[in-house]
């Protein structure tokens, strides 16, 4: 077989079968990377001592993602404009950090002020917006670039 018509001489009912398994292998990455975000959510409730059911933490993840998708279209804009400032390495990332930080606290006090059952105390609300900067800073190309020495 040629590369270029592998999946052409394959049956039918092989082709279902492989993307089923794709799509099954995609779903449950999806899902434990959930199950991850909702347990260190429920973790980071605990120690911060917010008493609340499993359900209530659902929906505060799900309402927290829902602001945080939207808010990203911002992000990515911010970070587009931001790549043509005349800034210094350090600058540019304090910079990213602060805008990033600031867009996950609205994401984090939305998703609070929608939830009736949780009550977070400002403290709660602005250790959860850094541990969610933190975690975009880490997986952010962004700064590995401007930090590392790339484009200045």
């Amino acid at each position: 077989m040629k590369k270029k018509d592998s999946l052409k001489n394959v049956p039918v009912h092989e082709k279902v079968m492989i993307f089923s398994l794709i799509g099954l292998a995609i779903l449950l990455a999806l899902g434990g990377l959930f199950l991850f975000f909702f347990l260190a959510v429920k973790g980071l409730f605990f120690l911060f001592g917010v008493r609340c059911d499993n359900g209530d933490v659902l929906w505060f993840v799900l309402w927290f993602l829902f602001f945080d998708t939207i808010f990203d279209l911002l992000k990515y804009g911010g970070k587009f404009a931001m790549e043509y400032l005349p800034l210094h390495k350090t600058q540019m990332a304090v910079l990213l950090f602060l805008f990033y930080f600031q867009w996950n606290g609205l994401a984090v006090y939305l998703a609070d002020s929608f939830m009736d059952n949780i009550q977070l105390t400002f403290a709660v609300q602005t250790v959860l917006a850094l541990l969610a900067t933190l975690a975009e800073v880490a997986f952010d190309d962004i700064f590995s670039k401007k930090i590392s020495g790339g484009n200045e």
